[in-house]
């Protein structure tokens, strides 16, 4: 097995935030008929405009999509969010290779040799009881119940701004589950580089 980290990657994002903004500005226009009040730069005071109003329907007009590894378990808490949607790795159809399966390392046992070998332990057995059981025949979709959550799983996830904004407020504060926070956080910052105006910080 390869234990690795979680890790978030932006797909399909070749807009700059200015075309972005000016697309954005001239979808929320309608709610004004003020397309008439559009010049170069204008964008930019709309869109903080429309933030402090917090008419936020404007930006459901706009995707974006990243790519999402993490463990079974998180993933499971991720795909309660409704307004986003998801593909996911499936076990039903991935024969997984015991040597070279990712599994996501919990940072919490770092520190702790011994809390960590219990762990590794575990995942170890799991994978030779998945293995085994595959080699005696049982399908993969079956034999996958022995797997541990902390597998690691991609997913594509697309969301509007609006359910970006919306999944932030909910996953990024204290109380969430640390690994889903860590996410967030990536997630947060991948969204402040592209869109600065919108998810930077607020005046």
């Amino acid at each position: 097995m390869k234990l690795v980290n979680q890790n978030v990657k932006l797909l399909f994002w070749n807009e700059s935030e200015k075309s972005i903004l000016k697309k954005l500005e001239h979808i929320g226009r309608y709610a004004y008929a003020s397309h008439d009040r559009v010049i170069d730069g204008s964008e930019y005071k709309f869109i903080k405009m429309i933030l402090k109003r917090k008419h936020l329907g404007i930006l459901e007009h706009q995707n974006v999509t990243f790519e999402i590894k993490t463990n079974r378990a998180i993933a499971n808490e991720f795909e309660r969010h409704r307004l986003l949607s998801f593909v996911q790795s499936s076990t039903r159809y991935i024969k997984y290779d015991t040597a070279t399966v990712e599994i996501i390392r919990p940072p919490w046992y770092d520190d702790v040799p011994e809390l960590f070998d219990i762990w590794s332990e575990q995942i170890e057995s799991s994978l030779y009881a998945y293995s085994k059981l595959i080699n005696k025949g049982i399908t993969i979709e079956k034999a996958r119940g022995v797997l541990s959550l902390d597998l690691g799983t991609e997913l594509a996830v697309t969301g509007n701004l609006r359910s970006w904004i919306n999944f932030l407020s909910l996953r990024d504060v204290k109380g969430v589950h640390p690994q889903m926070i860590k996410l967030a956080q990536m997630i947060k910052a991948n969204l402040v580089e592209i869109l600065p105006t919108i998810f930077g910080e607020k005046e």
